[in-house]
Formats: C-alpha cells, sequence, structure tokens
C-alpha cells in the first residue's frame, strides 16, 4: 500500500477534507496510520509496521468469526477447470 502511493494519496484527502478526523474512511486500516504518518507522530517504518499488524489482527477476527458460522461451506475450487471455462 504504501508502495503505491498510500501516503501522498492520504496527505491529498487530508488537505481536500480539513474535517478528516470525522470521516471514518480515515479509521480505516492503513489510513489510519498513514494519517498519523502525515501528521509526524510516527514514522514510515512504525506506520508499515502498524499497517500489518492491524492488517493481521482483522484477518484473525474474520477467521474467528467465520469459524463460528456452522452456516456456512467451504467450496473448493479446481483451478484446471475453471482455466477451460475461462478459454
Amino acid at each position: 500500500m504504501y508502495d503505491e502511493g498510500l501516503t501522498e494519496e492520504t496527505r491529498l484527502l487530508m488537505e481536500q477534507y480539513p474535517q478528516y478526523n470525522d470521516c471514518p474512511a480515515f479509521r480505516g486500516i492503513g489510513y489510519r496510520e498513514c494519517v498519523q504518518l502525515v501528521q509526524g507522530v510516527i514514522t514510515e517504518q512504525e506506520a508499515r509496521i502498524m499497517t500489518a499488524r492491524s492488517t493481521r489482527r482483522y484477518a484473525k477476527r474474520q477467521q474467528t468469526w467465520l469459524r463460528r458460522r456452522d452456516d456456512l461451506f467451504v467450496l473448493l475450487l479446481d483451478r484446471t477447470s475453471s482455466d477451460q471455462v475461462n478459454q
């Protein structure tokens, strides 16, 4: 995300939306940490580490939630048959 320009995107959005603190989108994973980076509260290295940690925690919460659902089932995709369909 950072290599693809998240910092500059966040900086521009913060300029366009001065009330960004009230916007839920700025509290999303990546943006939350990048806002702190742009504000000078943390370094880019810290932002990257915090973003990776937040992403892992979110994925773990999703897995926990899915594991508790007994009304869902996993579908396995056979790559060879799907490749044939796309041709």
